[in-house]
């Protein structure tokens, strides 16, 4: 009697967490708000964190645990793109992560999705594709920053697009921003893990993990078996430097 007793509290404590955990799901997450041309901009670095911090300080979600906790149930912690968003009539949290997952942001912002791996002559040969840099212009400028150039989504106003300008200067504004958008990105991704080091280490590090990044898929386990690691590091060191010079010569 006793047992069945328990049993059957245990099954109301149940019944009752999880009415509580709909509802509070149901209010925080697909109860929605309603906005008037409300601006939303997500920059370039800002991570879940900082995007709920700010949604909610907007008044554009209810609770931000809610809200990071649905992304992450998604999978698209990563997949929040940068811009500015005009957000009108109701609006959920569903659909809010739909339009940043999506990069549905207004305006007229060039977007430049610079890829893991590239490297100076590809990251440059976007630009020129793009519109926004003469050809050669990124690399030639920022050929020593390579490797302190994180990948990732970039908006560059469109009124500093290289063709629409009278004046083709070598070294663009476009060019430029894009770069100093790109290490500081690099410095605001690495701060935690490269606290602490020299700078020769620091170097050390980036120059393996660029190869490495660039180059992973040439680390099977068959090479491993057949050669050292140092014997490793030369392969992948002779492809990616080839690979600069292909691109130079290409571009």
């Amino acid at each position: 009697m006793l047992q069945d007793l328990k049993f059957k509290n245990y099954r109301t404590i149940a019944a009752v967490t999880a009415i509580v955990l709909f509802s509070l799901s149901f209010y925080f997450l697909y109860l929605p708000v309603y906005a008037v041309n409300e601006e939303f901009t997500v920059n370039e670095g800002d991570g879940l964190s900082r995007i709920a911090e700010q949604l909610k300080s907007e008044n554009l979600i209810k609770n931000e645990l809610f809200f990071i906790f649905y992304v992450k149930a998604l999978g698209l912690e990563k997949e929040l793109k940068a811009g500015s968003y005009i957000f009108n009539g109701f609006i959920s949290v569903p659909r809010i992560v739909s339009l940043l997952a999506e990069g549905f942001a207004e305006g007229n912002d060039v977007r430049v999705f610079i890829s893991e791996g590239s490297n100076i002559w590809e990251i440059d040969r976007v630009l020129f594709n793009a519109g926004l840099s003469g050809k050669g212009d990124f690399a030639g400028k920022f050929y020593r920053d390579e490797g302190y150039l994180f990948p990732d989504t970039y908006l560059i106003p469109s009124q500093k697009s290289i063709r629409q300008s009278a004046e083709k200067t070598q070294n663009s504004e476009s060019a430029t921003e894009l770069a100093n958008k790109m290490k500081n990105n690099f410095k605001i991704k690495t701060k935690d893990i490269l606290t602490g080091l020299s700078e020769t280490k620091k170097r050390e590090i980036i120059i393996i993990a660029s190869i490495l990044e660039k180059e992973a898929s040439v680390l099977s386990p068959e090479l491993l078996r057949k050669e050292s690691l140092p014997e490793c590091y030369c392969k992948l060191t002779q492809r990616s430097v080839m690979g600069r010079v292909k691109g130079s010569l290409n571009i």
